[in-house]
């Protein structure tokens, strides 16, 4: 046991791999869902851990992209950013999943991150997917 050594986060990329590829093989396009809403699982929970420190949105959307990097999720990138509408659109570069698949827990990352700043509901839309290169989302709070 002394010549085992600690796991690093890249076992999670592989574990979040897995588990996507299990879900679409048993759900097909199904998986999407439930797999973006594991993410905004992460993200809230992510979301609830820094609000007590009264982070101006800006602040906080840094936080985000600094937790994407830690976690060898990939580089997030934030542009467009209108917050009187809290719009914009989100850059992930560089993804260290390897699975197409998982692409949705890391939209649903950004999702449930944000709701849980803004407390208002998220959209997020796919506009470019060129995955595991780049994939780019423009998000939106929902309306009614």
């Amino acid at each position: 046991m002394e010549n085992l050594t600690p796991l690093g986060l890249n076992w999670l990329i592989k574990e979040w791999d897995k588990i996507s590829e299990a879900l679409h093989e048993t759900l097909g396009s199904g998986s999407a869902l439930i797999l973006r809403y594991i993410g905004m699982g992460i993200g809230k929970g992510y979301a609830e851990n820094i609000k007590g420190y009264g982070l101006t949105f800006y602040e906080s959307l840094q936080f985000l992209r600094e937790y994407f990097i830690k976690r060898t999720l990939g580089k997030l990138k934030f542009s467009d950013i209108k917050m009187e509408s809290v719009s914009g659109k989100a850059e992930i570069r560089e993804i260290k999943l390897q699975n197409p698949h998982s692409r949705y827990i890391l939209y649903g990352i950004i999702v449930g991150f944000l709701e849980e700043v803004t407390e208002k509901k998220i959209y997020v839309q796919e506009t470019r997917n060129e995955f595991p290169t780049l994939i780019e989302a423009r998000f939106r709070v929902v309306e009614g």
